[in-house]
């Protein structure tokens, strides 16, 4: 356009009579074109950037949604079957008890229950059967009218009388051979509250002889899922089916009352086993995000939820940085636009001066006049139109090289529009102004000595009834004379629990798990090994990080969250041990403990 203007001005030097040609012509193509042009550009490159900032915020909204949906759903798996694992052997070992009364007493009814099962020697009994099982506080036994029997716990009154307790009318009036689990009740003696699960006694004749139960007290659970707490914003509970809170980290007044009506979940167990919902929350009276996964042998559930506030909490920091960029970018194309506006007009308005002065001049003193001009306004532009266009240009390039953080390759090719379309400008800027192109972010473990050999015995008796089921050989392998290690026994043992029970998920039935002890100069070996189905040696690190689970079927099939090696080597570690695996495919898995042995005083 530049270039017309001054063939035009040319023309006028060879023929005066078309000054006033000249001069109407020149008043209208740099006010009225150029400055339309501009505002257009402006308009439109605003709206796209405006746009991208839209798509881009939309789009991490709904990863962030889908990423809170995965980590509850994985995390709530992880305590279902962890909940799940632990009423499993609080049930086990009601069922053993029986066992060895049938077997050492006899076979009792309501007349002969006191006698044949009130002496010491039971009481012996229970306490030999509950012992070191951190969710079991006691066992009892209770006649046909529910007084009580015997119990392991010396501080139960005698007259004790649960006769009006729920789940003992439950098991007086059903005939059945399945565990029933109760609402949350408070011992008389210390007031501790628990939930009790409890089996049917029945006499030789098949009548109601009286029940035995085991008490689980609702702080284990408590410190279950306070191992796993998500945070300020998140939550576990333990639901009966029906709505009744059982347990929750943090706790609630609600907890031992029955929710149903201000819970959405018994919607989804009505259908599945399991889901994540998102719900207003009739409980904490803030939308939240809720994960539930009902247990497979007990009409209990567990679910973990997560508020708006903490789920959305990256994404708002996110929001805040994309519209202040949004905000600078938009800006900065005003700014852009107005200087041009400015210039354009002052332009004009010099030329206009400089022609009204000059018109009775001669052609060529007119031409330099403008030619002069032509100079000033370059000048000028060149700063003040060049600089405002470079600097979006920059920090367009700025987000699309990620320099201060990682971004995902969509939202570097979105900045990489801007830059394009900054460009773009600069070139149509220059086009008219026929100037030169632009350049273009605790868990508390307690220190005692541990008996290795009586732990790993411990765990062999819990485990082996999951071997026997799924037809596995377990077996045991310890040296003589083990020496004791220092650590926290609770830890410990859920570590050898977590390593023999993920070894027999994934090993099919007639295969073996081994687990061996040995002390190797000043440290204490443990091998968890399986015949199960392995995995590659590259795998390894990714069956090592939370929430991972390999991609291949044959894996994918047995379920789980991934989180049981990562949390388990983190408990090796937090405890001063080493942990390391091996493995290959259709071979099994060898898991290697260190922890070092307790030091005798010379």
């Amino acid at each position: 356009m530049g270039g017309s203007s001054y063939g035009r001005m040319s023309m006028a030097d060879r023929n005066p009579t078309a000054v006033p040609s000249l001069v109407d012509t020149t008043r209208r193509a740099p006010s009225v074109r150029p400055t339309k042009f501009l505002i257009a550009a402006g308009i439109v490159i605003g709206t796209a950037v405006a746009l991208i900032a839209g798509m881009l915020l939309v789009h991490l909204h709904h990863e962030a949604t889908t990423q809170t949906r995965q980590t509850l759903s994985s995390l709530d798996i992880v305590l279902a079957e962890q909940t799940e694992r632990s009423l499993d052997e609080v049930d086990i070992t009601l069922k053993d008890t029986l066992a060895l009364l049938l077997k050492q007493h006899g076979q009792a009814s309501a007349q002969n229950i006191h006698a044949l099962y009130g002496g010491r020697a039971v009481t012996r009994l229970l306490r030999a059967e509950y012992g070191g099982m951190p969710q079991l506080a006691s066992i009892a036994l209770f006649d046909a009218r529910g007084r009580l029997v015997n119990s392991s716990d010396d501080n139960a009154p005698a007259n004790l009388d649960i006769s009006f307790r729920s789940y003992f009318q439950h098991m007086r009036d059903n005939r059945t051979s399945a565990p029933f689990i109760s609402e949350p009740v408070k011992f008389q003696t210390t007031g501790m509250p628990a939930i009790v699960m409890v089996r049917r006694l029945e006499a030789p004749d098949g009548s109601f002889a009286g029940i035995i139960s085991g008490a689980i007290p609702l702080d284990y659970f408590t410190n279950l899922y306070r191992d796993i707490y998500l945070g300020p914003g998140t939550a576990v509970s333990l639901f009966a089916r029906n709505g009744l809170l059982l347990a929750r980290y943090p706790s609630l007044p609600a907890v031992g009352t029955n929710v149903a009506d201000r819970v959405s979940f018994p919607q989804v167990l009505a259908h599945r086993a399991t889901g994540v919902i998102h719900s207003t929350g009739h409980i904490l009276g803030k939308p939240l995000f809720i994960a539930t996964h009902a247990l497979s042998d007990l009409p209990l559930a567990v679910n973990v939820i997560m508020t708006d506030k903490r789920a959305y909490a990256v994404w708002r920091s996110e929001f805040i940085g994309v519209t202040i960029a949004l905000t600078v970018i938009l800006g900065m194309i005003t700014l852009l636009t107005v200087l041009g506006l400015r210039h354009f007009a002052s332009y004009v308005n010099l030329a206009e001066a400089r022609l009204e002065t000059t018109r009775a001049t001669e052609a060529r003193a007119r031409a330099e006049a403008m030619t002069q001009a032509k100079s000033r306004f370059l000048a000028n532009m060149s700063h003040e139109l060049r600089t405002p266009l470079n600097a979006i240009i920059g920090f367009s390039e700025i987000i699309e090289t990620a320099m201060f953080g990682p971004l995902q390759q969509r939202y570097r090719e979105y900045a990489r529009d801007i830059r394009s379309s900054g460009a773009h400008l600069l070139e149509i800027v220059n086009d008219i102004l026929d100037i030169s192109k632009a350049e273009a972010n605790a868990l508390k473990v307690g220190r005692e000595p541990l008996d290795v050999a009586a732990i790993i015995a411990e765990v062999g008796r819990i485990v082996r009834a999951q071997a026997e089921r799924a037809k596995i050989n377990f077996d045991t392998r310890l040296d003589p004379d083990l020496p004791p290690v220092i650590g926290d026994k609770t830890r410990f043992r859920q570590i050898l629990i977590n390593l023999v029970s993920n070894a027999l998920k994934f090993t099919p039935a007639g295969g073996s798990v081994t687990v061996s002890a040995r002390k190797a100069a000043k440290h204490m070996v443990i091998e968890v090994k399986d015949t199960g189905i392995g995995m590659a040696e590259e795998n390894i690190p990714a069956a090592l990080r939370p929430f991972e689970q390999l991609d291949n079927s044959t894996a994918r099939k047995y379920g789980g969250a991934g989180l049981g090696l990562p949390l388990t080597k983190h408990l090796v570690e937090l405890l001063g041990g080493r942990f390391s695996i091996t493995s290959a495919v259709d071979k099994g898995t060898t898991v290697v403990i260190e922890f070092e042995c307790q030091r005798h005083a010379a």
